[in-house]
C-alpha cells in the first residue's frame, strides 16, 4: 500500500500538471528570486553539488542566509500547500497568481511551525543519540556528509525519522486548508492503523528524494547554473510530492476515499 500512496500522489500532480504549476510556480519564483537576491548579497555560492559541500568558511553565511529565509519558505509552503489541498478536495481550481486573501495560510504557517517543534523533540534526541553511536564505533562527523556511502545511510536515516512522523501528525494540515481543524494527537490516533504504510511512503519520497539529489549532482557537476535549475525542479518535485502525499493520506484516512480516485 506503501507504494499505491505515493503512487497515487505523484499521478496526482502530473495528472493535474497545469493546476499544479498555477499552485505552485509564482509562489516559487518568488522564493528563487528572494534566494538568489540573499546568496548574491551574502556572498554565498548559489549551488553547490550536495556530494561536495562548499568550504568551511562559506558554511556560516550560508546557514544565516538560510536562516533569515525561513520565513518566507514557510509562507510560501504554506500558500502552495493550502491552494493544492483546497484544489484537490474541494476541487476550488487554482488561478494563475493563487489566492491569498481570505485563505487560511497564517494558520497553515502556525500549524507546520507547531508540528516542526513537535518533531524537534524527537530529532534532535535522536540525531544526539545517532552521533554518540557513530563515535562509538570511530566514524568521524565529516563522514557523514552525502559523500559517502556511511554518510549517504545517515542522510537517508536522519530524513526518514523526521519524514514519518511529520506524515503522520502531518496528516493535521489539510484539515486546516479545508476548515475541518484537527489536532496532532487526533491525526496520529487516525492514522495509527496505516503506520507501515506510511512508514514504507515516507522511505519511499526520502530515497526518491536522495536519489533525484545525486543524480543532479552528477549530472550537472560543474555547471553551476544548470545545477541550481536541476536543484530548484528537485525542490519543487519533492515539495509538491509532499503535499500531494499528505492529501492522499487526508483524503483516504480522514475522508475514506479511494487511492483509485
Amino acid at each position: 500500500m506503501a507504494w499505491r500512496i505515493v503512487q497515487h500522489a505523484i499521478a496526482m500532480v502530473f495528472g493535474n500538471f497545469g493546476n499544479a504549476l498555477r499552485a505552485s510556480i509564482v509562489p516559487f519564483l518568488i522564493m528563487a528570486a528572494v534566494q538568489f537576491a540573499l546568496a548574491k548579497f551574502m556572498g554565498v555560492p548559489l549551488y553547490h553539488d550536495p556530494l561536495n559541500p562548499p568550504p568551511p568558511a562559506t558554511d556560516g553565511m550560508a546557514v544565516f542566509s538560510n536562516l533569515l529565509a525561513i520565513p518566507l519558505y514557510l509562507f510560501v509552503g504554506a500558500w502552495i500547500a493550502v491552494t493544492w489541498h483546497r484544489f484537490i478536495l474541494l476541487e476550488i481550481y487554482p488561478t494563475n497568481v493563487p489566492a491569498i486573501s481570505g485563505l487560511p495560510i497564517l494558520e497553515y504557517v502556525g500549524r507546520g511551525f507547531l508540528i516542526g517543534l513537535q518533531l524537534m523533540l524527537v530529532l534532535v534526541p535522536t540525531f544526539i543519540l545517532i552521533l554518540v553511536l557513530a563515535a562509538k564505533f570511530g566514524i568521524r562527523p565529516e563522514e557523514l556528509t552525502p559523500a559517502s556511502p556511511v554518510g549517504m545511510a545517515f542522510t537517508v536515516l536522519v530524513a526518514l525519522i523526521y519524514t514519518y512522523p511529520s506524515f503522520r501528525i502531518g496528516v493535521s494540515l489539510p484539515s486546516v486548508a479545508i476548515g475541518q481543524y484537527m489536532t496532532s494527537t487526533q491525526a496520529w490516533k487516525a492514522t495509527k492503523p496505516h503506520w507501515q504504510s506510511i512508514l514504507g511512503a515516507a522511505l519511499i519520497l526520502v530515497i526518491l528524494q536522495t536519489a533525484l539529489s545525486v543524480a543532479s549532482s552528477l549530472v550537472f557537476s560543474g555547471i553551476p547554473f544548470a545545477g541550481y535549475v536541476a536543484g530548484f525542479a528537485v525542490q519543487w518535485f519533492v515539495i509538491i510530492t509532499g503535499v500531494s502525499i499528505l492529501t492522499t493520506l487526508y483524503g483516504h484516512v480522514i475522508e475514506n476515499r479511494s487511492l483509485t480516485d
